[in-house]
């Protein structure tokens, strides 16, 4: 038996690449937890409300249009193992960086990195309700509600169950209009890529953290130094771009906020959604490196009152044009300021009146 289990971890860490996927799956999976089939009466709920938002996001014509979509009710398991590699831009990039400081360690680097993607999607199988609710940008993002987690904080905060549903079906499928702009991933990624060649790693913290690898005596303490990787990575010479980059996801979180006042009078408890959702976001997440990467509750709330205040200065259509190129992009200090973005956005077009 003892045999097994050590055959077993030798397989899982002796794996090829700059991230250990297959470390990562068994963890992920692990903290996932067993498959938990959703209820058919309730799937079909989810289903319909899922049909219903798609169709009266329609209406949003600042948004994409979508064709063919549809938007699954799943459990945990299954939402974490179609996602696990949605997020690999990032989980590579910090593979890459860090393991061009660990010599020939390198294949612990990537054991340590699968453990961070992991950790991360098993435990946001738990947190988030939808992909919408992620906060990272996933490649080729399917429509997806967390079934569990959304019974599970509709519970805890005492919510209309129904309002809940659709509430999370509304911001899925504004999600997935705003993902339909595929440029905003690679905008994304390109600056998150930037930010990780701009890092000095702590190698010596590194290495040393990885020999005690290869030390069973060791081994205990090692593994639980994996959960300290953030402290291993330095400052970047390119901070403003890690900036920009949680700049933007912060804007498509404040974006859905802001549209959702669109839906208020079919969603009478909306604050109290609002509310409970603040109140989650202030519980400790996974510590793992990749969460440097993600907005704040605070940032997501800027960013509303940005849109906000565009919307109300130059109407809607202008409100588009924020997610309408990279250009027009918001960065993270006009998030704080939206004349400063009018100006710098709007002038090519002719004079613009600040109020």
């Amino acid at each position: 038996m003892t045999d097994n289990i050590f055959e077993r971890l030798f397989e899982l860490f002796n794996q090829p690449g700059t991230v250990n996927w297959a470390l990562a799956e068994e963890l992920s999976g692990s903290l996932a937890g067993e498959a938990q089939p959703v209820d058919p009466w309730i799937a079909d709920e989810y289903l319909e409300l899922g049909s219903v938002a798609l169709l009266q996001t329609d209406s949003i014509d600042i948004l994409p249009n979508l064709a063919g979509e549809t938007i699954d009710p799943v459990d945990r398991s299954v939402w974490t193992k179609d996602n696990l590699r949605s997020f690999d831009y990032l989980a590579e990039s910090l593979g890459g960086g860090m393991g061009a400081s660990a010599g020939p360690l390198q294949p612990l680097v990537s054991a340590m990195v699968g453990m961070q993607v992991g950790t991360l999607v098993g435990t946001l199988s738990h947190h988030a309700l939808g992909g919408f609710d992620v906060g990272l940008l996933a490649i080729a993002p399917r429509g997806y509600l967390i079934v569990p987690s959304i019974e599970a904080f509709t519970r805890s905060n005492e919510l209309d169950a129904k309002q809940v549903r659709l509430w999370a079906a509304l911001h899925e499928a504004m999600h997935l209009r705003i993902s339909r702009h595929s440029w905003l991933g690679e905008r994304y990624s390109e600056l998150l890529r930037s930010w990780m060649e701009g890092i000095e790693f702590d190698a010596q913290g590194l290495i040393g953290n990885l020999q005690g690898m290869t030390d069973p005596s060791a081994m205990q303490d090692a593994m639980e130094g994996f959960g300290d990787l953030p402290a291993l990575l330095g400052d970047s010479a390119n901070q403003g771009d890690r900036d920009d980059a949680v700049a933007i996801l912060a804007l498509l979180g404040g974006l859905r906020r802001h549209l959702m006042e669109d839906f208020r009078s079919w969603l009478p408890d909306l604050d109290q959604i609002r509310l409970g959702l603040e109140r989650r976001d202030e519980e400790p997440d996974a510590h793992s490196a990749m969460t440097v990467a993600l907005p704040d509750h605070g940032q997501v709330v800027q960013a509303a009152a940005f849109c906000d205040e565009v919307e109300r200065r130059w109407g809607r259509e202008t409100l588009g044009r924020v997610i309408s190129t990279p250009g027009t992009l918001p960065t993270a200090a006009e998030l704080a300021d939206p004349v400063g973005w009018a100006a710098r956005v709007l002038l090519d077009d002719g004079p613009f009146q600040l109020d």
